[in-house]
């Protein structure tokens, strides 16, 4: 038979870790509206990092401009993963789990993903 102090250690232990779940689910929403809703700056940054195409018109909205860019440092990231593993992944989560520490972030309404036909890893739009 179970004591009162431990039946409410255990009901207090239960609540903690519903609550804990909960702000955590409640931060990710932040996160992400945060990174829906991103600033000049953080645009400036996220897109410095990548080469756009050559078609690219200069005067189009960012999401134009970068579809197709590719991302220079997980490109080479890429090309290591390959000469490492001798094939190309199957997905960009298989490569981002073993060959990244942590994904930067990819401009808003965009995503990573693997062109292999010239092995290399570019932003396009979200499906």
């Amino acid at each position: 038979m179970i004591s009162r102090a431990s039946f409410w250690a255990l009901c207090g232990a239960a609540f903690l870790i519903g609550g804990c779940r909960k702000q955590t689910e409640s931060t990710q929403a932040q996160e992400e509206k945060a990174a829906a809703a991103a600033s000049p700056e953080v645009e400036a940054r996220v897109e410095a990092q990548l080469i756009p195409p050559g078609n690219a018109k200069p005067d189009a909205p960012l999401q134009e401009r970068l579809q197709g860019a590719v991302h220079q440092e997980l490109t080479m990231r890429l090309q290591m993963y390959i000469d490492r593993t001798g094939k190309m992944p199957e997905t960009i989560y298989e490569f981002s789990n073993v060959a990244v520490d942590s994904m930067p972030p990819a401009p808003p309404g965009m995503k990573y993903a693997i062109d292999p036909a010239d092995k290399t890893v570019k932003v396009v739009r979200k499906d």
